[in-house]
């Protein structure tokens, strides 16, 4: 669809001062606003009837708010709770904006969506995107006031002017990738911050394991030193041990040659052979007294010399007999104190050795206790260790995370520069190209505008800028060999040259964007001007309606005389509220 919606028909309730529900219905052609305020000093005063209010009615419907940034609870009639307006464009679009309580609700009737309601921002967005307009273009080519957002963007500087233009280039696809670029920027940039707050927190880790690694590596020393003192000891210990084993062993290994039976059984021998001995001594006859020759003294017998012979061989024979024996028992006796030395000793052998073998057992199993004592390392050492083992893992984890952040970290400083490049492409770069593009339109539609309104005494540029000027838009007026901006120029021409410049901007707003709004709303346009001005303005306003230009033009107009054959909308204020009749002014009315 082209620019073929017009205001059919608004309805305010509540609206300012026109209290209750207002229905006004505007025919196809241009409109002009007058009031009666029957409040003021007269019958024909105008001032703070409500024909400014009326278009705030619409600028409200279409954008929830007016071009001074006037928002609903400063509309509401005042002691009500509740204000509403509707606007008919035609064509199956209608909007409705509902004040109640502090609270608003829009509803967008549309052939597309049907009825479409959602949050407010939601629902503007939307309002916006099948209108083709946006509230700052609205306001700086539709609404064409002296003191309103139009003139304001003319007076703006020229920075300021190219961010309102931005939506009549139509950046909105070239917007919206700048958004994605600047969003995938926001996304690296906050990736490349995360991960330097992890790097700086790593690090800072790092060097607490480390410290704490040092911190064991002392505490490891110590017990180390500790445990090499300890197993000194076992070792010394264990020596000990070993010599008492060595000494056990000596002494269970020197065993006697005889048992003890053996030697019993030497001493029963050697007893037996005693008592043979005694038997063999004790056969023995006992000693004779010794004899001589003669008489014997105890029987008196003559004893021979024969006999005395006899008697004193066999003496010396029983002596050396006896002495004999009595040698072989002294042999004997010696043999049996050997024999029960031995026994003896064999007995103390037997108790000295059992007392090795206990000794020699509780020895070994000293000996293996201290073994195993000298096998196993330290507990502590064991888990300081661990605990250090553990922090290298850690630190040696930590290392290749940090290592592998530093790259992305590298390849997030390549993004970031690629990103904040292209940002500056689909952003500014983009913008200016395309404000290139429609400076020759802008600058032909306000060149016919501005003859009908100046004469060919003024002509209008919009110079390109240089690449260190990029982001203004700079309009400039050359009255002779005179060129200064549009901003300088006094408040008659100034007006005039800046309705051109409008008028201008609308229509490029018109060929370029899509806007489906064909309408332009006007207030006040002669304020100011001479009477030869307010001449040429009526005239232009007239030619405008002629020329259809829009399908509906309004215009709020201070002066009912200043009208003649043309459809009007009279605002009546009285006691504070505010109502209209509409008709068709002619000569006869004056």
């Amino acid at each position: 669809m082209g620019s073929d919606l017009r205001i059919k028909k608004l309805t305010l309730e509540n609206f300012g001062p026109f209290f209750g529900e207002h229905q006004i219905r505007f025919p196809s052609g241009t409109t002009f606003i007058l009031a009666e305020n029957k409040d003021g000093r007269g019958k024909l005063s105008s001032n703070g009837s409500g024909k400014t209010t009326l278009l705030y009615g619409i600028c409200y419907a279409l954008f929830g708010k007016t071009p001074t940034g006037l928002m609903a609870g400063d509309l509401v009639h005042r002691g009500c709770t509740q204000l509403k307006a509707r606007l008919d464009l035609g064509e199956g679009y209608v909007i409705e904006r509902v004040y109640q309580k502090s609270k608003e609700s829009v509803s967008f009737t549309n052939p597309v969506d049907g009825v479409f309601k959602a949050d407010k921002k939601i629902a503007q967005a939307r309002i916006e995107e099948l209108l083709g307009v946006t509230y700052n273009l609205f306001f700086a080519s539709l609404y064409l006031s002296r003191t309103a957002a139009a003139v304001q963007f003319l007076q703006a500087q020229p920075a300021k002017r190219a961010d309102i233009l931005n939506d009549l280039v139509d950046t909105r696809v070239f917007a919206q990738a700048r958004a994605l670029v600047a969003k995938e920027y926001d996304k690296i940039n906050e990736g490349w911050r995360s991960r330097d707050g992890v790097l700086s927190y790593q690090r800072a880790q790092i060097e607490r394991w480390q410290q704490h690694i040092q911190s064991i590596d002392e505490r490891l020393e110590a017990v180390e030193d500790t445990e090499r003192k300890r197993k000194s000891a076992l070792r010394e210990q264990l020596a000990e041990l070993q010599e008492k084993i060595d000494l056990c062993t000596a002494t269970i290994l020197t065993k006697p040659r005889h048992t003890m039976q053996q030697l019993e059984d030497d001493r029963l021998v050697l007893l037996n052979k005693r008592r043979v001995l005694e038997e063999a001594i004790q056969s023995l006859p006992l000693q004779h007294r010794h004899l001589s020759v003669g008489n014997c003294p105890a029987c008196g017998q003559e004893v021979s010399h024969e006999r005395v012979e006899e008697q004193e061989r066999l003496r010396k024979v029983a002596a050396e007999d006896r002495a004999r024996l009595r040698q072989e028992m002294d042999v004997l006796d010696r043999d049996i104190e050997r024999v029960r030395q031995s026994q003896e000793a064999l007995r103390l052998y037997a108790t000295k050795a059992e007392h090795a073998r206990s000794e020699l057992e509780s020895a070994r199993r000293e000996q293996a206790h201290i073994q195993v004592a000298l096998s196993e390392a330290s507990s502590a050492a064991i888990a300081l260790a661990g605990q250090r083992k553990h922090l290298l893992e850690q630190i040696k984890e930590a290392s290749a995370q940090m290592e592998e952040m530093r790259v992305q970290q590298e390849q997030a400083v390549i993004d970031l520069r690629l990103y904040e490049r292209l940002k500056g492409v689909f952003g500014s770069e983009i913008r200016n190209v395309l404000f290139d593009s429609i400076r020759g339109s802008l600058e032909a539609h306000t060149a016919a505008w501005l003859r009908e309104l100046a004469n060919d005494l003024l002509k209008v540029t919009f110079p390109s800028q240089d690449a260190k000027n990029r982001e203004k838009f700079d309009v400039l007026v050359q009255n002779g060999n005179a060129v200064q901006d549009v901003a300088a120029f006094s408040e008659g021409e100034g007006w005039r040259v800046s309705f051109a410049i409008l008028l201008g901007i609308r229509q490029t707003l018109m060929q370029r964007t899509g806007c489906k709004l064909n309408l332009l709303l006007i207030d006040d346009p002669i304020g100011g001007l001479d009477n030869a001005g307010v001449s040429t303005f009526m005239q232009l306003l007239r030619d405008m309606g002629d020329r259809r230009l829009a399908k509906t033009i309004l215009v709020a107009l201070p002066r009912r005389e200043l009208v003649d054959g043309a459809s009007i909308l009279t605002v009546i204020k009285e006691q504070g509220r505010s109502t209209c009749n509409s008709g068709h002014l002619t000569s006869d009315h004056l």
